[in-house]
């Protein structure tokens, strides 16, 4: 054996047990269960889901403008919330001044409201208690953070949490009213007594 062999032969070993490494591993993917196939997604076991809600539908008068005549309005009482969808196929947002949504328990009167400012836009809803002694009537104002009133074309939707309201397991009668600049208001009837969704 020469002297230039010995370098050789010192890098071909090493070479060929990495070859033959690496033929072991493909051999070992293709017999061995290297499927093509996916692994299956685990399945996610059903969550039972909550109660349904009690719903309603309400309509318009028939009689406002068109601007902001109600054609229908739907509620469904959920666990946390009331929530309300109106279709009002021809709303016109500019002669929109108003919109009111009425919760009625009993003899209390509760009242989400939005109204435009001088700028145009709709102010965050309040909530007001409403009384009456036969004469006079008299609001007061409560915190109702995620109560919400929004109007987009075609369509408005509102939010009352069942929080909001000083009987939040009471059933609750709910009514709507829009006011225009230059029309009469639209009001729809009430409810039938929502009581709340049965678990």
């Amino acid at each position: 054996m020469n002297a230039t062999e010995t370098p050789r032969r010192q890098v071909l070993i090493p070479v060929l047990v990495l070859g033959l490494a690496a033929l072991a591993v493909v051999l070992y993917l293709v017999f061995a269960g290297g499927s093509d196939e996916p692994t299956p997604a685990p399945t996610a076991s059903p969550t039972p889901s909550g109660p349904k809600p009690v719903t309603a539908t309400l309509k318009g008068s028939g009689s406002a403008p068109e601007a902001f005549a109600i054609s229908k309005a739907s509620v469904a009482r959920g666990t946390g919330a009331i929530g309300i969808g109106v279709a009002v196929p021809e709303l016109d947002l500019d002669d929109l001044r108003k919109i009111t949504v009425e919760a009625r328990q009993g003899d209390a009167t509760w009242q989400l409201s939005t109204v435009k400012d001088p700028r145009g836009a709709f102010v965050s809803p309040r909530l007001e208690r409403v009384t009456s002694d036969g004469f006079t009537e008299q609001r007061e104002e409560y915190a109702c953070a995620k109560g919400t009133i929004r109007a987009a074309s075609a369509r408005l939707s509102v939010t009352l949490p069942v929080s909001c309201l000083a009987k939040s397991g009471a059933p609750v009668r709910i009514s709507i009213t829009l006011e225009g600049k230059g029309g009469g208001p639209e009001r729809t009837g009430r409810t039938k007594p929502l009581a709340a969704p049965k678990s």
